[in-house]
C-alpha cells in the first residue's frame, strides 16, 4: 500500500498484513515466527521514515532502509514489535 509501512506474516508479501500508519506506535508481530516480508513505502524524502524492529527485550535488532525499500524474505522470529517511523 502506498504511503505506509506494511508487514506481512509470510514470505513474498503473503499472509496476514499489518498496515502501520502511525509514527511512534508499536505494532506487534511477535506471534508470527519465522519467515515474513515487509514493504517500506512511507512518504519519501522525509527524515525518520526508516522502520525500526525491536526484540522482546526492547533492543533494536534492525532498521530498514528509507523508502522505497522492501524484503520479500525476512524473519519475524527475533522481532516482537515494529515502530514504522519517528
Amino acid at each position: 500500500m502506498s504511503g505506509i509501512f506494511c508487514a506481512y506474516q509470510r514470505d513474498n508479501f503473503a499472509g496476514t498484513r499489518i498496515n502501520m500508519v502511525n509514527c511512534n506506535e508499536r505494532y506487534y508481530v511477535s506471534t508470527w515466527g519465522r519467515g515474513g516480508s515487509w514493504i517500506n513505502d512511507q512518504t519519501r524524502n522525509r527524515p525518520g521514515r526508516e522502520a525500526k524492529m525491536y526484540n522482546p527485550s526492547g533492543q533494536l535488532v534492525y532498521t530498514t532502509p528509507p523508502p522505497y525499500s522492501s524484503d520479500a524474505h525476512g524473519d519475524w522470529n527475533p522481532v516482537r514489535f515494529v515502530v514504522p517511523c519517528r
